[in-house]
């Protein structure tokens, strides 16, 4: 009985080193790893686990399970700061296939190799290396699979991550059981004497190359700041200039406003003028008009518009995203020519603008600076779906029909062009759209 305990107390004892030993290095040779993380140009615990099934046996399986789960969540929680069923599934996944491969290994090397050993015999020494790099074949494969599987790995870099992985374990074996059987093995007279020759220069060695490598790193990401910084300014710049033209179109169409002092832009007028800039411009989406209209003149100005749209009112959207008759308020902004005037447009037609809150405040800067301003994203409604967009808004002010002028974009195509030739250095968001968005013309 106190024998059996004995032995009990010091497999506890093994285990708990053992982990703690699995986790450390672990997280010390990914500090080598590519992404998305799991995969490391040299991973000592892949060492340590074989030479614990070969010095240990079976015993130290569940500690290596425990070792290389706990490692697994740490590096998935490092990534994300949470901990989800995704990190979980992953964490067991390459824990049961470090316990696999530490099985297999240890047992394929004492079936061998033999144990005790000294591993000075080049037969012997020969066989550990052929072997090291077979043995390492089962991890690479079950846990790459098996992220590629959960999304975790992409096609384009399966191979890559597999076979980092691959020697990133066959290195780990390579180096980290002669270290081990220094610490462990037998016979134990032997191995203690390898300590200044064999121990102490392979962690010199091995921790030379995790500070190299840091240090690389460092170096590597201070370059691509540097470089994504120039990048940045160009597309800044470059989207300056695409702005500023765009603000031009709105001026220049301005002016059908400015100079008619006699009597007021019809439909067809706008029509005639609008269409040649739509042409000239495949990005926009539309051109709208929107004038401003008080509550006084309200009914009026729906009588007049109901002479060429018999169901033209100024509507809003009500709680369900329903199109409905616009609520009382001091000033609207009714959208009432619009180009291309396609079905979709003209379901449209009378929505007020200034509804939208943050429409309402780019119309009031807008008036306020005389300038052209940008609205949040929006979603634009077509013909084969919806899309991304923006709307641009100028002032028109100072004349019989003030009120403001609208250019909708599409998004891809403004943008599209412009991060084209710097897509493979910056992987740009250039929109998130936020749910709750409300419909409008085309515009959401």
């Amino acid at each position: 009985m106190v024998n059996q305990l004995t032995k009990t107390n010091k497999i506890l004892a093994y285990s708990l080193v053992l982990i703690l030993a699995y986790v450390i290095t672990g997280k010390l040779g990914l500090m080598l790893a590519i992404p998305p993380g799991y995969a490391s140009a040299i991973f000592p615990p892949a060492g340590i686990a074989v030479a614990a099934v070969f010095v240990a046996g079976r015993s130290l399986l569940p500690a290596i399970f425990l070792g290389s789960l706990l490692l697994n969540i740490w590096v998935g929680y490092s990534a994300q700061h949470q901990i989800n069923i995704t990190n979980l599934e992953v964490a067991c996944l390459i824990a049961t296939a470090s316990v696999l491969q530490a099985y297999v290994g240890g047992w394929w090397l004492k079936r061998k190799i033999g144990y005790p050993t000294s591993l000075d015999n080049p037969m012997d020494v020969v066989t550990f290396f052929i072997a090291a790099p077979a043995i390492c074949l089962i991890s690479a494969t079950i846990s790459v699979s098996g992220l590629y599987a959960l999304g975790l790995v992409g096609p384009s870099l399966f191979f890559t991550s597999w076979a980092s992985w691959w020697i990133g374990d066959s290195l780990g074996v390579i180096v980290m059981l002669p270290l081990c059987l220094v610490a462990i093995g037998q016979p134990r007279s032997l191995w203690k004497k390898r300590l200044y020759t064999v121990a102490v220069p392979m962690t010199v060695i091995f921790a030379l190359l995790v500070v190299i490598f840091v240090m690389v790193s460092r170096w590597e990401r201070k370059e691509s700041l540097v470089e994504f910084d120039a990048l940045s300014n160009q597309l800044s710049e470059h989207l300056r200039l695409r702005f500023e033209s765009q603000e031009a179109v709105l001026k220049q169409t301005s002016a059908l406003f400015n100079y008619r002092t006699n009597d007021k832009v019809t439909r067809q007028d706008f029509h005639h003028f609008v269409s040649a800039t739509l042409t000239g411009y495949p990005m926009i989406h539309a051109i709208e008009w929107a004038p401003s209209v008080s509550q006084q003149a309200r009914h009026s100005f729906v009588r007049q518009q109901r002479q060429h749209s018999p169901t033209f009112e100024i509507r809003q959207f009500n709680t369900n995203k329903q199109m409905v008759t616009a609520t009382q308020r001091d000033e609207y902004f009714p959208i009432t020519y619009i180009e291309p005037n396609k079905e979709t447009a003209r379901a449209i037609l009378g929505f007020d603008l200034a509804y939208l809150s943050d429409r309402k405040q780019a119309i009031l800067t807008a008036i306020q600076t005389i300038q052209a301003v940008a609205t949040p994203p929006v979603q634009l409604i077509n013909d084969g779906g919806t899309e991304l967009g923006f709307l641009l808004m100028y002032p028109i002010t100072g004349t019989k029909q003030d009120g403001v002028l609208c250019i909708i974009f599409k998004a891809e195509r403004f943008f599209g062009e412009l991060f084209t030739p710097t897509k493979s250095a910056i992987d740009a968001r250039l929109i998130d759209v936020q749910s709750g968005k409300t419909l409008h013309d085309g515009v959401c």
